[in-house]
């Protein structure tokens, strides 16, 4: 997968560049549940995963910062 880290800007209705310091956590699991990769990435970029089960797999990407509380509201 391919993902890049932005925030929602309200007043100009556009994503800002992405914050140095903001990141991803990916997790994957596989049709049974479990965990087939768990890694904190940067603000932008690719990850990859094996599957050694076939199904439907569970990919969860989760923010690695508590500083978007600060951002109340706020949209990535």
């Amino acid at each position: 997968g391919n993902y890049r880290t932005q925030l929602w800007d309200k007043q100009s209705e556009s994503f800002l560049p992405s914050t140095p310091g903001l990141g991803m956590h990916v997790e994957v699991k596989d049709p049974d549940g479990k965990v087939v990769l768990s890694r904190q990435y940067g603000s932008e970029g690719r990850f990859t995963f094996t599957s050694h089960t076939p199904g439907e797999h569970q990919i969860c990407l989760h923010s690695n910062s508590t500083r978007m509380a600060l951002f109340a509201g706020g949209k990535l």
